[in-house]
């Protein structure tokens, strides 16, 4: 199994503590992340973990694009429809970063329920090879300009959770989908990164599992290290 673990990127030991006493009305927690990323696949829980993340830290919430007229075509015919629903999601979502720039947001920390780059994701799978060619042109002209979050969550779901959560997900296409999450955050070296292994952990529901959650991001600390949250909340602390 998978646990929690926590990539720290070069730039972290010069970060400086956002939540602290004067930001957060928990005066002991004391996050390093100015910008916090909830990512996983449909059914982890991405936005209610978000929501109840920002609650908990007094941080402003961002949330994802959550329409796109491509959409019901694209569940009927996925073939025919997939490039333009995949550039109206791109494109919105970089009409979102205007909003994750302006200073007074950073002032008092920001939480997103997206990852810029979760579109790649799901292009790389329903985007044909002339598609994906033009689509990665695309994405590489905007994805310059996009505002990397300081820590990305990615909540991790085993195939066979991600199913019964989704049942209108094709099961097939949503082990795809799970391999191809797991795939690329592993890869991911451009932020921290905290992959939480979420089959059994609610934190938008459940008060002990955010604390969990607030306990392993406090846990990442301004030094670079390696954290890992295992079942049960016990995390160990790697140096790189």
């Amino acid at each position: 199994m998978r646990y929690a673990t926590v990539f720290n990127a070069p730039h972290g030991a010069n970060r400086s503590p956002l939540f602290s006493s004067s930001f957060s009305p928990y005066h002991d927690t004391v996050i390093d992340f100015r910008h916090i990323a909830v990512e996983g696949v449909p059914g982890a829980g991405k936005t209610g973990t978000a929501a109840a993340l920002s609650k908990r830290i007094g941080a402003k919430l961002v949330l994802d694009v959550d329409e796109n007229p491509f959409l019901p075509e694209f569940h009927a015919d996925m073939e025919s429809r997939s490039f333009q629903t995949q550039i109206f999601f791109l494109l919105s979502r970089y009409g979102l970063e205007s909003e994750l720039r302006q200073p007074e947001l950073f002032d008092a920390g920001i939480v997103t329920d997206y990852f810029f780059d979760r579109d790649a994701i799901y292009a790389s799978l329903t985007l044909d090879e002339a598609e994906m060619t033009l689509y990665r042109s695309i994405f590489a002209l905007l994805g310059a300009r996009r505002t990397l979050p300081d820590l990305v969550v990615f909540l991790q779901l085993s195939v066979a959770e991600a199913r019964r959560r989704k049942p209108d997900i094709e099961p097939a296409f949503m082990k795809l989908l799970t391999d191809a999450y797991n795939d690329y955050f592993f890869a991911w070296s451009g932020t921290p990164l905290l992959v939480v292994q979420a089959d059994h952990f609610s934190p938008a529901s459940n008060d002990e599992d955010m604390e969990e959650l607030v306990r392993a991001i406090e846990a990442q600390g301004p030094v670079s290290r390696t954290v890992h949250l295992a079942a049960g909340g016990r995390i160990r602390q790697d140096k790189r």
